[in-house]
C-alpha cells in the first residue's frame, strides 16, 4: 500500500510523511511521531508476543479506537536542563550543559548566555558547538553567538536556529536502558569554553527557548536553585568541599 492511501485516515497527511521520513533507533518510536495523525495514542498501538503472556501462542485480536477531535492534544515542547556541572565555570576549561525535552516535538530555537557580564563582554565563550550524538558516539556542529540587546535592554550572547528538530520525549513504555540511549541522542547539548573573569562566572545563566512554544523555555543558572549564591556555595561546600575544592564567597562577587 502506497503512502497516499493514508490520505483519508489520517487528520495531518503532510506530518505523517514528513515523520515517515524521519531517522528512529527503534522501530515504534515512529508510533510516538504520528499518534496524533492517527488520532491513536502510541501506548494503545504496540504490542508483542511479550505482552501476550501465555496466549503467546495463541491467536491475539488487537482493536484500534479512534478518539474523538476534541479529546486530542498536542503536547507542547517544554524544555529542563538535566546535564551540567555542580562546579562553577572556570576561565579555559570546556563545559557542556544539555536540555531535555519533556513535551512534544517542535522545530528551532533560540539559545542565550545571559548574565550581567555580557554588556562589558567580562566573560565570552569560545569553540561553542551543538553536540550531537548517535550511536554512543558526539559529533560537534560549532555555531556563533551573537552578543545582542533584549526588548528588555539586557545584552545577551544570542545564537538562532529556525531548522532544528527538536525530537519528542522518550516514551516510558521502553526499557530503561533504552531510554537512557535515546535521551542522551535528544538531547539539546551545548559545549563551550569560558573565558574571562572568574568572579563572574556564577552569574552565567543558559537559556533555550523553543520557536514553537516560548513558554516551554529552559534556563540553567548553577546556583538559582538554592536561592542565592550564599546558598549554593555553602551547599557545595557541605557535599564537595576540600582542601582542593573547597568554594570561598569572597572569590566571587
Amino acid at each position: 500500500m502506497g503512502i497516499n492511501a493514508w490520505k483519508s485516515k489520517v487528520n495531518d497527511f503532510s506530518r505523517f510523511k514528513e515523520s515517515l521520513k524521519a531517522e528512529y533507533v527503534f522501530a515504534e518510536e515512529v508510533l510516538d511521531r504520528i499518534e496524533e495523525c492517527l488520532s491513536l495514542p502510541a501506548k494503545y498501538s504496540r504490542a508483542s508476543a511479550e505482552d501476550t503472556g501465555e496466549m503467546a501462542d495463541t491467536i491475539v485480536s488487537v482493536l484500534y479506537f479512534k478518539l474523538q477531535d476534541n479529546e486530542i492534544t498536542k503536547k507542547k515542547t517544554k524544555l529542563i536542563p538535566s546535564s551540567y556541572s555542580v562546579m562553577p565555570f572556570c576561565d579555559g576549561k570546556p563545559e557542556a550543559v544539555s536540555f531535555t525535552n519533556i513535551g512534544g516535538a517542535s522545530k528551532g530555537f533560540s539559545l542565550y548566555f545571559a548574565g550581567p557580564f555580557v554588556e562589558n563582554e567580562e566573560i565570552r565563550f569560545d569553540e561553542v558547538s551543538l553536540v550531537k550524538t548517535k550511536n554512543k558516539e558526539n559529533t560537534f556542529i560549532p555555531i556563533e553567538l551573537h552578543k545582542t540587546m533584549l526588548p528588555n535592554g539586557n545584552w545577551v550572547y544570542a545564537y538562532h536556529d529556525p531548522s532544528f528538530k527538536i525530537m519528542p520525549k522518550v516514551s516510558e513504555k521502553l526499557p530503561l536502558i533504552k531510554i537512557v540511549e535515546l535521551e542522551s541522542e535528544r538531547n539539546i547539548t551545548i559545549r563551550f569554553i569560558p573565558r574571562g573573569n572568574n568572579r563572574k562566572m556564577l552569574d552565567v545563566t543558559i537559556v533555550i527557548v523553543p520557536d514553537e512554544n516560548p513558554e516551554g523555555a529552559g534556563g540553567w543558572n548553577l546556583w538559582a536553585k538554592y536561592g542565592s549564591k550564599s546558598a549554593y556555595i555553602k551547599e557545595y561546600n557541605n557535599r564537595f568541599g576540600n582542601d582542593d575544592l573547597f568554594l570561598k564567597e569572597e572569590d566571587f562577587d
